[in-house]
């Protein structure tokens, strides 16, 4: 029998599922093809991620890439997965599988201490009573190193020391600079290039400063023991979630030693005057028209 994913579509949470797909792969279904539903944003990094593993095939969604609304992102996701296991399912036996969505907060609140309630790392895991130490264990994707050092050279250069900043501008979620050693050169990221290319200057930083994001889940299983890794929480929401629990005095979720930076990212909260509200109202209109185009 087949088994079907739904995941959560932002590549950040599909990087972080890598570990759980491939512990399901190995130890739950070890004669199974797996379907993995991902956006077609993702599809080039996704494949590249799983490119070593030929029982994992990827459907991705065809969405519009001016489809940027993220609610509207994850209803069509929603919808369009429907509609496909629905077609499948009248001609053969399937297992679907959602990892999130309806199940996240259901899981989430297994968790007896509601202080300290668990990331979105542990929960997806839990969804599935899987140890999330196989988060970083059965994580992996093959290295291209040659990509990797290509990429150096373009944006660092002649070697000397830098700091890796990820932040973006097109969202106004812009890193404040002043936590950064001010001797150390700054590189950004491009979002035109392979993320899992990033590795070797990741690896290769003196500092890294970082909000909530699919960096973090690469940076997870990367040799960072002698870098100085500043990651930014204060963006809201789930993305604002604690991973050090004081009451345990242990790090949760993640398995690096993070210095916790609560503000300083720049989120342009400037007072919308009647101009801003309209041109907002009309970004929304237009992001429901080419939700509703695209259905």
């Amino acid at each position: 029998m087949d088994i079907y994913i739904h995941q959560h579509g932002k590549i950040g949470d599909v990087i972080l599922c890598n570990g759980l797909v491939r512990y399901l792969l190995k130890k739950k279904f070890r004669n199974n093809k797996i379907y993995i539903f991902c956006r077609s944003r993702h599809l080039k990094a996704i494949k590249f991620m799983y490119r070593d593993q030929k029982r994992i095939k990827l459907i991705p969604f065809n969405e519009n890439p001016k489809l940027k609304d993220e609610k509207l992102l994850a209803k069509y996701e929603v919808n369009k997965t429907e509609n496909i296991i629905q077609k499948i399912k009248l001609k053969k036996k399937i297992n679907f599988i959602r990892i999130g969505f309806e199940n996240y907060h259901k899981t989430k609140e297994l968790n007896p201490d509601k202080d300290f309630p668990w990331p979105c790392d542990i929960v997806f895991y839990k969804q599935f009573n899987v140890p999330f130490k196989y988060r970083f264990l059965n994580s992996y994707w093959k290295r291209d190193r040659k990509n990797e050092r290509k990429l150096f050279r373009k944006l660092v250069g002649n070697y000397q020391p830098y700091a890796f900043i990820h932040d973006d501008k097109d969202r106004n979620l812009i890193i404040d600079e002043k936590n950064i050693n001010p001797d150390l050169k700054i590189i950004r990221n491009d979002n035109k290039e392979l993320i899992f290319n990033f590795s070797l200057i990741l690896e290769r930083a003196k500092e890294i400063h970082i909000m909530e994001s699919s960096f973090r889940q690469i940076i997870e299983v990367l040799n960072t023991d002698n870098i100085k890794l500043y990651l930014y929480k204060s963006r809201g929401g789930e993305h604002s979630v604690e991973l050090f629990n004081r009451k345990k005095k242990k790090w949760i979720g993640t398995s690096k030693k993070w210095n916790i930076v609560k503000k300083n990212i720049d989120l342009n909260k400037k007072k919308k005057n009647f101009i801003d509200h309209i041109i907002f109202l009309v970004s929304r209109l237009n992001q429901k028209i080419i939700y509703r185009l695209n259905l």
